[in-house]
């Protein structure tokens, strides 16, 4: 499951007509290294229960996604994002939304 498809689960548009949220849109920082990314350019390591977007220059998990039982950070009705160093989505018109981060990883 990607963060758009867990917002989305969640009934979390990006505008009131219904347009979804688009993967691209949503930035991560690396608890490791400390470098920041689009989600769509980092690789993805399935588990049993999670995704997790990986740091290309660290390998430490930059964001992971899965069932709320199993994660920490922000719960999304069956689903949770854990974004231990934070991240945030860019609109394209312009608006910014933060994520702080959640202390998981």
């Amino acid at each position: 499951m990607r963060v758009s498809d867990a917002m989305a689960a969640a009934g979390i548009r990006a505008s009131e007509n219904g347009a979804p949220l688009h993967e691209e849109w949503f930035y991560g920082r690396c608890p490791g290294c400390g470098e920041s990314f689009q989600l769509v350019q980092l690789p993805n390591r399935q588990t049993e229960e999670k995704t997790e977007y990986v740091c290309p220059a660290c390998a430490s998990v930059v964001i992971a996604v899965g069932p709320a039982s199993s994660l920490v950070g922000y719960r999304l009705r069956d689903n949770a994002i854990d974004a231990p160093a934070g991240m945030w989505m860019r609109h394209p018109n312009g608006n910014v939304v933060e994520f702080p981060a959640t202390g998981g990883g």
